[in-house]
């Protein structure tokens, strides 16, 4: 799969994952409460999703780092710890058609 991740001052280059593998990266948020990163994932099929993997303007600033994103057959999904200390995949983002 292309994963390509970028913040306004930060591109992370184009990465190919193979499956069952993980690409992970880190960083700060900035003091201004202004990070944000997007990705452009594209899974073989003809599908892609640009999203924002992480942004500090809607909430995620409050979150436990790290954050997980899992891509699966049908879509993207965030990896939650529950309060009793399990993790779930919780559906976020459907794959579009086409690059």
């Amino acid at each position: 799969m292309l994963v390509h991740c970028r913040s306004k001052d930060n591109d992370l280059g184009v990465h190919y994952v193979r499956f069952n593998n993980k690409y992970e990266w880190g960083f700060k948020p900035n003091i201004w409460l202004r990070t944000l990163y997007w990705c452009y994932l594209a899974p073989s099929g003809g599908r892609y999703l640009n999203f924002d993997a992480y942004n500090s303007k809607i909430g995620e600033r409050n979150r436990d780092f790290p954050i997980y994103w899992i891509a699966k057959e049908d879509g993207v999904y965030q990896r939650i710890l529950d309060n009793d200390m399990r993790t779930r995949d919780v559906f976020q983002h459907p794959w579009k058609s086409g690059r």
